[in-house]
């Protein structure tokens, strides 16, 4: 964990000044900052609609009663890519671009969901050693028993 870290706050904005510095003395800097506006409005534009269209899937799934999980996959995708889009830089603006391709999106979510219950499920997994095999068999509901009691002193 700590090395993404290292790649998120120390590398990635190393390569993204470099790169800008590289494109403001081929282009100019003029042309370098008003990329760097125009991407992150642009950016922020697309987020906020296919954003929008995200909230309305997801009240679409909850008034006919699904659970809105491929839905708020999407939604948290887009948020991500919105935040990466007003970014400064050309490494993170086409990173978050490519986010918001809907096939792109959901391939990155179909996988993201993947990797999350691969490592969760991991954690709480039963092993067993010796003894007795497991059953395969569920356990039977225990019995319940309803009563009334009255105190008597």
């Amino acid at each position: 964990m700590f090395y993404y870290i290292v790649i998120l706050f120390v590398v990635m904005p190393a390569l993204e000044l470099t790169l800008l510095n590289a494109l403001g003395n081929a282009a100019g800097w003029p042309l370098t900052f008003g990329m760097i506006l125009a991407t992150g409005f642009l950016g922020a534009q697309l987020a906020r609609m296919q954003g929008m269209s995200a909230w309305r899937k997801i009240h679409e799934a909850m008034a006919s009663g699904r659970t809105p999980g491929p839905e708020l996959v999407d939604g948290v995708m887009i948020l991500l890519a919105g935040a990466v889009l007003i970014t400064p830089g050309l490494i993170t603006d086409a990173i978050g671009f490519t986010v918001l391709i809907p096939q792109v999106r959901r391939r990155l979510g179909q996988w993201g969901v993947a990797a999350f219950k691969k490592r969760t499920l991991a954690k709480f997994q039963v092993h067993t050693s010796g003894g007795a095999a497991a059953s395969a068999e569920p356990e039977p509901e225990p019995t319940v028993i309803d009563a009334e009691f009255t105190r008597v002193d």
